[in-house]
């Protein structure tokens, strides 16, 4: 049966349609040159089920996931050399690679203290970048803050911690730079600071370079600063900007250091503040609206035999403080105020009290310089719009070894007839000579130079333009041990030279001057002893050149070859004989 039906299958003829074949047409094919081929070859990868085994990339090995072995260089720099991504990677690291947000609400003081105790000394920067909100933060030894100011900022936490960053105990070597600190939610009427070094600890060579203060709190007291840095021995503040503040806005607590190039306004207490034995040198700042634009004091024990407490105050321009430069003891017992200091070289504008004062009691031995300094304006009310009565440009109490030479004072803005160029007071060995004092208008210094209750000083070689009295001596004791020479004073309503109660062992000589009114030229006391007013030329309004005349309280006085102008003289007396 089977055999029947295949042979029946193999007779018959089975249709289908035909299908033609297809070919395709010819074109040339590229053929690999040798060298394509082992060029192609050396760079072939090995893969396992679908994974590369073993990348090669520029001369390095990357195994599994892990990118780090990869060999890199520098691009178009000669003589570097082939470093691991992974160490590459490792010299600049920011806050986000602590796993800081930055986002300017979530707290990033964790990832931020980590990063600062991770690569404390390690000689890596750690960069902010971002709104970096955090509380207290620890800043270690070798630490290298940076940031680049407005993409930069670390704003303290609601939280509200009293102190930001604080250096450990300890601490050296340390930058913090161009970063911007907010200050917005400091505590109010607390002590505090964004930047601090604590008490007692042996700090060193800190710089705090190129940062932007703002929003620190202007009320409760003066208790919020920028900085307060605690005794540390090579302190650099420099480039920062301070918008505010309602205590000091730069404050250095002894130690040594160098403040420069700063850009400071609106301090309640000082734009900056050098306190209890800090020395130093604070250059090259602009300080704006300060209730003191630079304080210092108070120093150690009246008692120390170390005055080498150096400051020196040099090429800053003071615009609209209340008062310049104020240095003394502050009121505190038993301590002295800054000894060894120079001002020199500053630019004082519309100052509204007093440009550069000096004041401790009981008086103490000092050795201060102020020289090569422009006043300008004093006794504005731009500040706050107090007119005071009584402003000076310079102050000097209780201090000795005083130089005031080479100054230049012009346009007073005060209460009529109050103001004071130069004044020293319970003083002793002081020198004001060669300065230069001008009133446009006139009416402003009631006096220009004024000694009072100060002994051994020299008045000599000054310009004085437009005032009321041109040199005053007064006091127990007047003018004792002092010259007033080679002075010119032209202009005076009242007085050229006026000497009050007596005058012991002192010399007029020499002195040029005009007085406006019925004033007098030379007034002298009618106490004195050994004296002597020589060679003085006078020009008087409708007053009198020199009086009183020859008094029986004097002994062994010279007046003689004065020339008037408009008046007379007293006959010549040389040692007490009329001549």
């Amino acid at each position: 049966m089977k055999k029947a039906l295949l042979l029946v299958m193999a007779m018959c003829a089975f249709h289908a349609p035909a299908h033609a074949q297809s070919t395709p047409n010819w074109r040339q094919n590229y053929v690999p040159s040798v060298k394509e081929w082992e060029d192609w070859w050396s760079r072939k990868m090995d893969a396992r089920n679908g994974s590369l085994t073993s990348p090669y990339i520029a001369g390095g090995i990357m195994t599994g996931t892990d990118a780090g072995g990869a060999l890199v260089t520098p691009s178009g720099i000669a003589n570097t050399v082939v470093r691991s991504l992974r160490a590459k990677l490792g010299d600049f690291l920011t806050t986000a690679d602590f796993g800081a947000k930055c986002d300017g609400t979530s707290d990033d003081t964790t990832p931020i203290q980590n990063g600062l105790t991770a690569l404390a000394g390690t000689g890596v920067a750690l960069q902010v970048r971002g709104i970096c909100v955090a509380g207290a933060l620890t800043v270690p030894s070798g630490t290298r803050l940076v940031g680049s100011n407005q993409g930069a900022v670390l704003k303290v936490s609601a939280a509200s911690p009293a102190y930001m960053l604080v250096l450990a105990d300890n601490a050296s070597d340390v930058t913090i730079e161009g970063i911007t600190f907010d200050g917005t939610y400091m505590p109010v009427g607390v002590q505090g600071a964004l930047i601090n070094s604590p008490a007692s600890a042996s700090i060193t060579n800190i710089h705090i370079e190129n940062n932007h203060f703002t929003n620190i709190p202007t009320t409760g007291g003066q208790v919020s600063h920028a900085t307060v840095m605690n005794g540390v021995d090579g302190l650099f503040i420099s480039g920062n900007v301070v918008d505010q503040s309602s205590g000091d806005a730069i404050n250095v607590n002894g130690g040594y250091a160098m403040v420069t190039h700063n850009r400071v306004s609106n301090a309640g207490d000082g734009c900056i503040a050098f306190n209890n034995g800090a020395r130093g040198s604070i250059s090259d700042n602009v300080l704006t609206k300060c209730n003191l634009g630079i304080g210092a004091g108070p120093e150690g024990e009246t008692t120390d035999t170390d005055i080498a407490q150096n400051i020196s105050i040099t090429a800053n321009t003071f615009d609209t403080c209340q008062y310049g430069v104020n240095m003394g003891d502050y009121g505190y017992a038993g301590r002295s105020g800054p000894v060894n200091w120079q001002i020199t070289g500053n630019t004082f504008r519309d100052t509204e009290n007093v440009g550069i004062e000096y004041d401790i009691n009981p008086a103490a031995p000092i050795n201060g310089t102020i020289t090569g300094n422009t006043f300008y304006g004093t006794g504005s009310t731009n500040y706050d719009g107090t007119a005071y009565a009584n402003a000076h440009d310079i102050r000097i109490n209780g201090g000795s070894n005083i130089n005031i030479v080479g100054n230049s004072f012009m346009s007073p803005k005060g209460t009529a007839n109050t103001q004071t160029a130069v004044k020293v007071y319970n003083s002793t060995s002081y020198n004001i000579s060669n300065n230069t004092i001008y009133d446009p208008a006139g009416g402003h210094y009631i006096y220009t130079l004024y000694s009072s209750y100060s002994t051994n000083g020299t008045i000599n070689g000054n310009t004085i333009t437009n005032a009321g009295t041109g040199i005053l001596f007064d006091g127990a004791q007047g003018m004792y041990y002092s010259t007033a020479s080679n002075n010119v004073m032209i202009g005076m309503a009242t007085n050229g030279i006026e000497v009050v109660t007596e005058a012991y062992f002192s010399v007029m000589m020499g002195n040029v001057m005009s007085v406006n009114s019925a004033g007098t030229g030379i007034l002298l006391p009618s106490k004195g002893l050994m004296f002597s007013v020589v060679g003085n030329v006078i020009t008087m309004g409708s007053g009198t050149a020199i009086t009183p005349a020859p008094s029986s309280g004097w002994t062994d006085v010279t007046i003689y070859a004065n020339t008037p102008g408009g008046s007379t003289v007293p006959a010549a007396i040389i040692n007490g004989v009329t001549q």
